[in-house]
């Protein structure tokens, strides 16, 4: 397998699968598609992802924590 021949991405692999919800397959399809993911900021791989910022607010209230949400 090319991740682990490649000692950068094998530690990119290694981390990402210490996340709650990602395994190696996932982890696999990330580093395909991005290779390096620190050349890119937060803002860029959420934007790629389809993901963008939400907040519940009503008026000048705000209601609970803001998130992200899944769009197009």
């Amino acid at each position: 397998e090319h991740i682990s021949s490649v000692p950068e991405l094998a530690k990119a692999r290694r981390l990402m699968v210490s996340i709650p919800g990602v395994g190696p397959v996932t982890a696999a399809m990330i580093l395909s598609e991005f290779g390096d993911i620190t050349t890119f900021t937060r803002r860029q791989l959420i934007s790629y992802a389809g993901l963008f910022p939400t907040e519940n607010s009503s008026g000048s209230s705000l209601k609970g924590k803001s998130g992200l949400a899944k769009g197009g």
